[in-house]
């Protein structure tokens, strides 16, 4: 492969972010601008870096390291990418055969799993870092010799930033080494009291723990059956009773979830997934198990289930709810239940609801939503205000039979309708700040009617259109 780099937006440039052997060998350095980089090499190619994803495989990561140390933490400092990962092996090595047989079977790991890595052990955390990104190899630092393993490795390796680094180099200090002669009390006057600290951290004479994140918690039940199963109700039963202990370490966790994957193995060890997404979060396991009701019956279960796992994802806090006496309040289980039934069937993106939106102009008082989002965020619609119509459409003109202002009679959709009952006029002017499309920058005269008929029509008055002849339109119907 030739040169290449991923580059990533750093003080309104983009600059090179990483890159391969092919490009470091042609002398580019991370932090170049890609300008300056592809007038140097023309030929270099480039993608743009994508942060979620590498800190989603560095999460991944994160969780293998727990086979070598409990105590694992994502390595980096500010200004400069999390990259790598730190471990606090102490009491740890000799499980492995010592801390070089530790390290060869880490490196080799990761090899297998296509993963270039360069690791390092030593007294401080701030050694190994220097170590293992300088050396790019699996080495040990003597203990008691951190001082000479890294006199000669280059600055950048006490996790300061390029611009110390330059101007460190301006003054002839090229190395870690060169640094441990110069009175500290000028280092920090000149470059501040950062690098002082990095490089007593890094010789371990300012102490710097490893600090573990907390562990994921992952809500899952399991059940090995003692013979294997195939008959609905028998999958049925033994999901209610994985239900119900999912939802118990849920709700003494005070959580809820948005999903839940259920894996049955059957008996040829083949395995199948039935995944269930939810409106909002929840621990119902009575409504979760009627969802799962309709993949109970498409299930396949071969020669046999023998084994079955269900796991909550999406997994996010739900403190206990006080039932209300509003009716409204108390539907609101059946809609998220109706929610995630058609979600499941068509996509949780094709179920839509209306959003209310600040306009006083009917059209646009509203917006189409996912109607998943509105089960977890606030949405009131205003209760005052004038009637507005449940059924609007474009504005369709009408003839007037009999004129008048609203007109006794219409003709509209091909059929006469006499008015018995009339409300307005109500002004809506067009909104200044925004384009107007139909509304010629004056505003109409809406009227509520009602006809002989039981027609509740919503009319308004085009005073612009009246020299057309179509200043009388129909809007919208009222139920």
């Amino acid at each position: 492969m030739g040169p290449f780099a991923v580059v990533a937006e750093e003080k309104n440039a983009l600059r090179l972010f990483s890159l391969n052997e092919a490009a470091i060998k042609a002398g580019l350095t991370e932090g170049v601008a890609l300008t300056d980089a592809r007038a140097v090499l023309p030929i270099l190619k480039t993608k743009v870096a994508e942060p979620e994803r590498d800190a989603a495989f560095l999460a991944a990561l994160h969780r293998w390291a727990g086979r070598f140390s409990p105590f694992v933490a994502k390595d980096g400092f500010p200004g400069a990418p999390q990259d790598g990962l730190c471990l606090d092996i102490t009491g740890c090595a000799h499980l492995f055969g010592g801390e070089q047989a530790m390290l060869e079977e880490m490196s080799s790991e990761l090899a297998r799993l296509g993963v270039r890595n360069a690791c390092a052990v030593a007294d401080t955390k701030g050694a190994a870092f220097a170590l293992a990104r300088q050396v790019k190899s699996a080495v040990v630092a003597p203990s008691g010799k951190t001082r000479e393993a890294l006199a000669d490795l280059p600055l950048f390796g006490l996790r300061i930033d390029r611009e110390t680094v330059a101007g460190l180099n301006r003054l002839g200090l090229a190395t870690i080494g060169a640094l441990y002669d110069v009175p500290r009390a000028s280092l920090a006057r000149r470059f501040g009291l950062t690098l002082v600290t990095r490089l007593d951290q890094a010789l371990g004479f300012v102490s710097e723990p490893v600090a573990p994140a907390a562990p994921v918690k992952i809500f899952a039940a399991r059940m090995t059956l003692p013979e294997p199963i195939g008959l609905v109700d028998d999958v049925k039963e033994a999901l209610r009773r994985l239900l119900a202990q999912l939802c118990m370490g849920l709700e003494e966790a005070g959580a809820g979830m948005r999903a839940v994957r259920l894996t049955v193995r059957r008996t040829d060890n083949s395995e199948e997934p039935v995944d269930i997404g939810l409106a909002k979060p929840s621990r119902d396991g009575t409504m979760i198990l009627r969802l799962f009701e309709r993949e109970l019956d498409a299930l396949d279960a071969g020669f046999g289930i023998e084994f079955l796992r269900l796991q909550a994802r999406g997994v996010e806090p739900l403190s206990p709810r006080q039932l209300s006496g509003d009716p409204s309040k108390q539907n609101e289980g059946a809609l998220d239940e109706l929610i995630a039934r058609l979600g499941n069937r068509i996509g949780f993106d094709q179920v839509k609801r209306f959003i209310p939106q600040e306009s006083h102009i009917p059209e646009r008082a509203f917006l189409r939503g996912a109607a998943i989002r509105m089960r977890t965020e606030k949405v009131e619609w205003a209760r005052a205000g004038p009637r507005r119509p449940l059924t609007l459409f474009p504005p369709e003109p009408v003839q007037q039979i009999l004129p008048g202002r609203p007109p006794k009679a219409i003709s509209w959709r091909g059929r006469k309708i006499d008015i018995a009952k009339a409300a307005g006029p109500e002004r809506i002017a067009p909104e200044w700040w925004r384009k107007n499309p139909g509304w010629a920058g004056k505003p109409k005269d809406y009227w509520r009617v009602e006809g002989t008929g039981g027609e509740r029509l919503w009319l308004a008055e085009d005073h612009e259109a009246r020299k057309e002849g179509a200043d009388w339109k129909v809007c919208g119907e009222f139920p």
